[in-house]
């Protein structure tokens, strides 16, 4: 498996790290696939497929989310994309990752699974995984990000 698609939790996905500022990222991964250097507040959509990156509002330029929804990505070396919710159960817990916490069903047929100490969600449409989002960890009181490239920056 191509590591551009490996989820890292409270980390990244592949070549993108929460914490880049703009220009790391566009370093790392190239230009946009549309005009969002031109649009601070918009997700960027990357050329590599599957993947949305948002930014901070509270510390401006660093990203704050990853979305991946690509099928091809992997968590714990598993395939989840795509799955219905009690395999994708099943996976997790067989990978050693939870608890997964269920929210409400919605009447549009959306539901969000989390695992908080993973900092990860999962995105089901219609009883499917069709989206993880990768968010940073945080400090003992919850108010500061712990962003991973700090951390990365500091061993070098």
């Amino acid at each position: 498996m191509a590591e551009r698609l490996r989820i890292h939790p409270g980390y990244g996905v592949g070549p993108f790290v929460l914490g880049m500022t703009r220009a790391e990222l566009l370093a790392a991964a190239g230009a946009p696939g549309r005009d969002a250097a031109r649009t601070a507040s918009l997700p960027w959509l990357f050329d590599v497929p599957g993947i949305e990156v948002g930014f901070s509002d509270d510390e401006p330029g660093r990203v704050a989310w990853i979305v991946v929804s690509d099928p091809q990505a992997e968590l714990a070396g598993r395939r989840v994309i795509g799955l219905d919710e009690s395999r994708f159960l099943a996976r997790m817990r067989a990978a050693g990752i939870g608890p997964i916490v269920r929210g409400p069903e919605l009447e549009t047929g959306l539901r969000d699974l989390d695992w908080p100490t993973g900092k990860l969600s999962f995105q089901l449409a219609r009883g499917r995984v069709e989206s993880v989002i990768v968010e940073p960890f945080y400090d003992a009181a919850g108010e500061l990000p712990l962003w991973p490239m700090d951390a990365r920056d500091a061993t070098r």
